[in-house]
């Protein structure tokens, strides 16, 4: 995590960062017990700084031009050119860029779907989700494993269709877990 934060620091994409070292402990059975509901897995709670004109749907008038040394004897920047008249006038004092926020994850291989699953949906989803397996199956669900209470073992899983069969409910993919 930190050779990425530094090359996207060095590219200028990120205005903020706040990154958490991971604290899982893995064992042959499975992950250590949480002391808490947060995931232990190492992130970065990041906004990125995006060029305006990289939101889809939009129609922008502003093009980037970069004067080069051979025209003004110097280096420059790339400079925004607005075409005056236009729309573009009335932008005039809005940034060339807008922030989004952006979470980086990184999880050991073992734990890569459970991490997929648990950092893909809504709040709704995932609570629902981790309520039907525990009220339901008699299981435990998180970020990090999915664990039978009844068998008192961890059920591994290398996809995220794996841990749907496991709960005996139908895979629902990432784009309709909004909840």
């Amino acid at each position: 995590m930190p050779k990425v934060v530094s090359w996207l620091e060095s590219k200028g994409f990120l205005l903020y960062q706040k990154t958490t070292r991971n604290s899982y402990l893995e064992s042959k059975d499975g992950p250590a017990r949480p002391s808490s509901n947060m995931d232990r897995f190492e992130r970065c709670f990041s906004i990125f700084k995006l060029p305006e004109d990289a939101k889809e749907g939009t129609k922008q008038t502003e093009t980037l031009t970069e004067e080069t040394p051979e025209d003004t004897g110097r280096l420059t920047t790339p400079s925004l050119v607005r075409d005056e008249g236009s729309e573009s006038t009335k932008r005039a004092n809005l940034k060339p860029w807008r922030a989004v926020r952006v979470d980086l994850v990184v999880s050991p291989i073992s734990q890569f779907a459970f991490a997929l699953l648990g950092w893909t949906g809504s709040k709704l989803f995932e609570r629902e989700l981790r309520r039907w397996a525990g009220h339901e199956k008699a299981m435990s669900l998180s970020s990090h494993a999915l664990y039978d209470n009844t068998q008192s073992k961890y059920l591994r899983a290398s996809s995220e269709e794996e841990i749907f069969a496991h709960l005996g409910l139908e895979y629902i993919p990432p784009s309709e877990r909004n909840a």
